[in-house]
């Protein structure tokens, strides 16, 4: 998106747009995590993320893939008593998208393939419901930057797969920007 004034061209960076904000400020993310189920169809923990900068990020989308014949995700938000890795949820550092950016980390996340996750949910903060397949493995929630976390604000990934040792992945792409932004 772009405004004209006079005889200027003034480029506008939307929130949104994950690719300028790595251009320009080097503040955008990825994290990733995974579980592989040991049970079928049973509710398990797959990812949790907690925010813990003093800014504010804007989630741009969250990919889920799987290997299953049926796979289930939900996202949480705030969700409580989130607990992972012995490295006290820091063991998975956050990929700045930025290669030679700003190394410094905002966050920290952890996933079932790292450690054990534990954290409780409430289904009045439940973002989504994602349901995957064989034909459907793959699916991106776009959230466009319109999902915003604040200090110490959490996402917790609850999923399950159709068959033990099957499993579900995920990826979230990130952007971090002063509170006043």
């Amino acid at each position: 998106m772009a405004r004209m004034t006079s005889n200027t061209y003034i480029p506008v960076l939307q929130k949104s747009d994950i690719g300028s904000i790595s251009g320009l400020g080097g503040n955008a993310y990825m994290t990733e995590g995974s579980r592989s189920f040991v049970d079928a169809l049973t509710d398990g923990n797959v990812f949790a993320f907690v925010y813990s900068g003093s800014n504010k990020i804007h989630i741009d989308s969250v990919l889920l893939s799987t290997d299953s014949t049926y796979a289930r995700a939900e996202l949480y938000v705030n969700a409580t008593g989130i607990t992972g890795s012995v490295a006290n949820l820091i063991k998975d550092t956050p990929i700045n998208l930025a290669l030679g950016g700003s190394s410094a980390n905002v966050t920290s996340s952890t996933s079932e393939g790292i450690g054990p996750v534990t954290g409780s949910v409430t289904s009045a903060n439940k973002l989504f419901t994602i349901h995957l397949s064989n034909s459907i493995p793959t699916f991106k929630y776009d959230f466009k930057g319109s999902l915003i976390l604040s200090q110490y604000n959490t996402l917790l990934l609850v999923g399950q797969a159709s068959a033990s040792g099957h499993y579900l992945r995920t990826s979230i792409l990130y952007s971090e920007l002063e509170s006043d932004q």
